[in-house]
């Protein structure tokens, strides 16, 4: 029995998401300390097509006999993985449409995609 073929299930996923023009060009940047301890911020780290898109959640709490539904949205950027998405960490953080987001989490799923969680800055 053979394995999942990984790239050909991400090739196939961006693929599809660029024939529908759903891909964001985007540059993923970086803050942190250089050897010297001296900090830094804006560095480059890659360039990426990705899809933005934003994913509802259903929160349910239970206290005894009453329950509260609260709605809402979350922020998520889906790439497909590869070299340059391999050097996202979590922290990093990009621009789109003159909004600033920082990746909360990564969300790698199967190292088919990453599936990031974003908050907004």
């Amino acid at each position: 029995m053979g394995g999942i073929n990984r790239s050909k299930i991400s090739l196939t996923i961006y693929n599809q998401l660029e024939k529908k023009g759903l891909l964001k060009s985007i540059t993923v940047l970086r803050d942190g300390k250089s050897a010297f301890k001296e900090k830094y911020s804006d560095l480059y780290v890659c360039t990426i097509n990705a899809y933005y898109h934003k994913n509802d959640f259903k929160l349910t709490l239970e206290n005894g006999d009453a329950a509260t539904v609260n709605r809402g949205n979350e922020d998520k950027l889906l790439v497909t993985f590869g070299d340059e998405s391999k050097k996202i960490k979590q922290d990093d953080y990009f621009t789109l449409s003159n909004v600033k987001y920082k990746i909360i989490d990564l969300g790698n799923v199967e190292d088919i995609t990453f599936d990031m969680s974003l908050e907004r800055v």
